[in-house]
């Protein structure tokens, strides 16, 4: 990612792809190489955030869910927020169900876990 690497939700990704195109745009001076780049990685972008916010609204307790490499389980689901507790280092964080995001530290993203069977 050159130009959406830092972006964390989906409106800031769609704020910075309007100033970017404003910059790029071949109809005012832009590169047209340039302009197919920047829309091309938005697309990728726009794509895992809308992934993340279906994945994630139908999460229920006892899900497993990926946090920065480390299996965690749902153990309390809101509207619009979900929590986790590591099974490694039991350690409880609370994550946005748009977009998977620790809403105490953006450092951290859940995933979706599918591939382990519970035990």
């Amino acid at each position: 990612m050159k130009y959406f690497n830092r972006v964390s939700s989906l409106s800031e990704l769609k704020l910075l792809h309007r100033r970017l195109a404003m910059l790029n745009h071949p109809d005012i001076g832009g590169d047209v190489s340039v302009m197919m780049e920047i829309n091309s990685e938005y697309e990728i972008v726009k794509r895992r955030f809308l992934a993340y916010k279906q994945k994630f609204g139908q999460v229920s307790e006892g899900d497993l869910v990926m946090v920065n490499g480390s299996i965690s389980e749902v153990i309390q689901v809101s509207p619009d927020r979900f929590k986790v507790k590591s099974t490694y280092s039991y350690r409880i964080a609370e994550f946005s169900k748009l977009d998977g995001i620790c809403l105490s530290n953006p450092k951290f993203i859940a995933t979706p876990y599918k591939s382990i069977q519970r035990w």
